[in-house]
């Protein structure tokens, strides 16, 4: 069987770089897309407003999080990272029975499971 690597710090940072990018790319045209129906729809709807409370949600436990790490330096927040970037993707999928959404979380959740996993084995040797 092949031995799992752990991370190095500087790997986690840019692992973390990279899916902020990704983030940024899938939000970026949500947000346009959303702004333009609501203009031509002209109401809001409770779903809509369920949906931005999700993701208004995310936006904060994100910065809480990053200042909370930053202050502590935790260390391994990669998974963690991972887990809450699935969670949003998950429930709007799920909430507007959106197939490839509720994919995206899922893709986010099993990365976060399999760094944890890799880290709790690691921690597990080096006690």
């Amino acid at each position: 069987m092949e031995e799992e690597k752990s991370l190095s710090r500087e790997q986690s940072l840019e692992l973390i770089t990279s899916m902020i990018s990704l983030i940024i790319v899938a939000v970026v045209p949500q947000i346009i897309i959303s702004m333009r129906e609501g203009r031509r729809r002209g109401f809001k709807t409770r779903e809509g407003d369920m949906i931005g409370g999700i993701w208004f949600s995310y936006g904060i436990a994100i910065f809480v999080f990053s200042y909370i790490d930053s202050y502590l330096n935790i260390g391994h927040d990669v998974p963690i990272y991972l887990t809450l970037c699935g969670i949003p993707t998950f429930a709007t999928g799920y909430g507007r029975r959106f197939r490839p959404m509720i994919l995206g979380g899922l893709a986010w959740f099993i990365p976060g499971l399999l760094l944890r996993r890799c880290y709790l084995k690691a921690k597990r040797q080096h006690v």
